[in-house]
């Protein structure tokens, strides 16, 4: 379906037998992929707009994008302004709902997918190179950069606005650094976190069929509880591996997800990988930066497929109730130097040795020209390219203040992968992370400092609203000896991909000398990086 205004066209595939929602005004018109949870009053009003979309460009027309920062949604919007004749895009605090972008002269198009672009001919398809290299470094392409040439993603919590001449200036609309800090104790933000999770998960779970990916860790328990306060029984896929590997959590996942009332699936994830599934990973992912532990993300998906389920949960977002260590330096300015203390302690405790604390706050001491130099001087993967060396960057701990607000403003929101939200949208799913709910967030923003340090048990706002008792045994088991077991597997029994003559090498990607130091123990798992990557280009030599 597509609504066309001079030289605007607004254009919606309809999914899963919904239709597209445009909203037409006499001041502007729109469309968006969007569930709101929460907005300003007139914008809650009926005023002929009706539905989540027409909140959005109510929104937008009294306030701008700045006013999408009192909106609690998971969105992908398009909103043109017809008197000031602007096109305006912009994303959900979290990047929820994917949304690319690409120009070609004076014209200007965006989409949900890379691939339509390129349909469009607005973009080659042509893998970015940055961007590709990124990866294979196993670093994350920051900000606005996507996997393709001339494609860009618009990140969480940004805007990018164009008018009629072309011209384009872009902004941030998530403003974390002003949520005011609020005094309380732990048990009244804790009453608080407790209401406000269960309208979380029961706004993404409306009209839905639940499945949770439920974990032995605190977060999704978390959310599994929440679930059961609000009425909703779902799913819950949990993921076991070999018996040797010690990994697998189910006997900590089954009990919660049975006490309240949900279902239970243990998902076996293998660690051998037939060819044919490899030849899957450019379609399931969309792009060259399929995710390396593919197998985790391909049976989770299956799973809640084959569970009949439409929205897919997860516990996303619970590292945000626990500070890193340079909170620390947060409680000595302050002179809270008994907790700052305790919290040492309780990292030490923790999955932090002394030596790992002491580094992670000398790097937030470091001036910027010392921070940048270290950077610039970290080891990287052998199959990186000297070139290549030169260009990469890595987001590494904020400097400067330990608060999360400062480290939500310079680092950005946690990027989620687009390839996982695609995965479960070819199945037919949503994805929703109810804890990264921008009203849960705000919380967590205005809690002090001490509250978000583990010298009261790790998460403990989170733990004394939902777990209780639950707590006590909430384990994350470590995934490294599955993905190393994996990337064993794959040098075993794909080492092609690994040898000099892989299409990554012939292509000029990788440095070919550096493949055959794949095998060896320190970069044995970020091998897996290459697995994604390769199998793409593969896929372009054989369709031409």
């Amino acid at each position: 379906m597509v609504r066309v205004v001079g030289q605007v066209a607004l254009g919606a595939f309809a999914r899963a037998g919904r239709e597209p929602s445009f909203v037409d005004t006499e001041a502007s018109f729109g469309v968006a992929d969007a569930r709101v949870d929460e907005a300003p009053p007139r914008a809650a009003a009926a005023r002929a707009l009706g539905d989540d979309v027409g909140k959005l460009i109510d929104v937008l027309e009294s306030r701008g994008a700045a006013g999408l920062d009192d909106v609690a949604a998971d969105f992908a919007v398009a909103w043109f302004d017809r008197r000031r004749r602007i096109l305006l895009l912009a994303r959900d605090a979290f990047g929820m709902r994917p949304l690319f972008l690409a120009r070609r002269g004076r014209r200007v198009g965006f989409a949900s997918d890379p691939q339509i672009l390129v349909a469009m001919g607005l973009a080659s398809g042509d893998a970015d190179r940055d961007a590709l290299v990124s990866h294979l470094a196993g670093r994350s392409p920051g900000g606005w950069s996507s996997a393709f040439h001339n494609v860009r993603r618009v990140p969480g919590g940004r805007w990018v606005a164009f008018d009629a001449d072309g011209r384009s200036w872009r902004g941030r609309w998530f403003r974390p650094e002003d949520v005011d800090e609020r005094r309380g104790s732990l048990e009244d933000f804790a009453i608080e976190l407790r209401e406000l999770l269960v309208e979380a998960v029961a706004s993404r779970a409306e009209g839905n069929r639940v499945a949770l990916a439920l974990s032995g860790g605190r977060d999704s328990g978390a959310v599994a509880i929440a679930l059961a306060l609000a009425g909703v029984s779902a799913t819950s896929i949990t993921q076991s591996f070999d018996d040797d590997l010690g990994c697998s959590e189910s006997h900590l996942a089954e009990p919660i997800a049975k006490e309240h009332g949900h279902g239970f699936v243990d998902v076996r994830v293998p660690t051998s990988v037939p060819a044919a599934e490899l030849g899957r990973l450019p379609v399931e992912f969309g792009s060259p930066l399929a995710l390396p532990v593919f197998p985790l993300a391909l049976s989770r998906a299956d799973a809640a497929a084959d569970a009949g389920a439409t929205v897919m949960l997860d516990g996303e977002g619970g590292d945000l109730f626990v500070a890193p260590p340079p909170v620390v330096l947060d409680l000595v300015r302050r002179r809270h130097l008994v907790v700052a203390t305790r919290a040492i302690a309780a990292y030490r405790r923790g999955p932090y040795s002394a030596p790992v604390i002491a580094k992670w706050i000398g790097k937030s001491l470091l001036p910027g020209p010392l921070a940048d130099l270290r950077e610039r001087l970290r080891p990287l993967p052998p199959w990186i390219g000297r070139g290549d060396r030169k260009r990469l960057r890595e987001l590494d701990t904020p400097r400067g203040s330990a608060s999360l607000a400062a480290q939500l403003v310079i680092a950005g929101p946690p990027r989620l992968d687009e390839g996982w939200e695609r995965c479960l949208r070819l199945r037919g799913l949503d994805y929703a992370c109810p804890i990264l709910d921008l009203r849960v967030v705000r919380l967590i923003l205005s809690m002090p400092p001490e509250l978000r340090t583990p010298a009261r048990g790790y998460k403990a706002v989170l733990a004394a609203a939902l777990l209780g008792s639950w707590d006590a045994d909430r384990v994350k088991a470590t995934q490294t000896p599955y993905f190393r077991r994996l990337a064993r597997s794959m040098l075993e029994e794909h080492s092609g991909i690994f040898f000099p003559d892989a299409s990554l090498a012939r292509r000029g990607y990788v440095d070919p000398a550096g493949l055959g130091s794949s095998d060896r123990e320190r970069w044995l798992i970020q091998s897996l990086y290459l697995v994604g990557p390769e199998m793409w280009l593969r896929r372009e030599e054989v369709d031409g």
